[in-house]
């Protein structure tokens, strides 16, 4: 079971299985953050660029991709966690 560990920030001690189990992200979690990812990669490709202000640009760039990474991120980890569950299960 989980266990809270004191520490800087909030964190848990959880077994490999728990890890795996909170990784996996339910059908509509998943198209959920889809959909989120798809929203953030449109309004990004949609920036329009200012030359009298290139650096408000460029950090308009950067939030966008990392809004993406993280995104990508969950949702790679839980299809990672889910094929591990599958294949733990049988």
């Amino acid at each position: 079971m989980a266990t809270l560990q004191p520490s800087q920030f909030c964190r848990y001690e959880m077994t490999e299985l728990e890890i795996l189990q909170g990784s996996a992200l339910s059908q509509v979690q998943t198209q959920c953050l889809q959909n989120q990812l798809a929203d953030i990669a449109s309004r990004k490709l949609n920036l329009v660029f200012d030359p009298l202000n290139p650096t408000d640009f460029a950090q308009q760039i950067a939030w966008h991709q990392g809004q993406m990474d993280a995104l990508q991120h969950l949702l790679m980890t839980s299809e990672a966690a889910t094929l591990q569950l599958n294949t733990t299960t049988r």
